[in-house]
């Protein structure tokens, strides 16, 4: 059975993937076949007019666990299930995603 880290290449999330190589806790928790989360991954092309600084900036360093963490929903949730306006709790502490537009594919 594919792990999260495996479907992110195939929703064109490479970027994203490269950087959770980066967050080797949360690198763990996403490759678990136990996990229950929810990866909301941004899609390549919407890193298409960040530099390679502003990447850094965000994804990298010491911010990279807490940046990476909050695309992560600590549940399952069906796409189904999504709304707009819904707020998901997340992996990073403190921290919950606004559901802002669903699109399903």
């Amino acid at each position: 059975m594919p792990t999260v880290v495996d479907c992110l290449d195939e929703l064109n999330a490479t970027i994203f993937q490269s950087f959770i190589s980066s967050a080797p806790e949360l690198l763990e928790i996403l490759n678990s076949e136990d996990s229950r989360v929810t990866v909301f991954a941004p899609r390549d092309d919407a890193f298409a007019e960040l530099d390679a600084t502003a990447l850094v900036e965000l994804f990298g360093g010491e911010v990279a666990e807490v940046t990476l963490s909050a695309h992560v929903a600590n549940s399952t949730v069906p796409s189904a299930k999504l709304v707009n306006g819904g707020v998901l709790r997340t992996l990073a502490e403190n921290r919950f995603l606004h559901v802002t537009e669903v699109q399903r594919f």
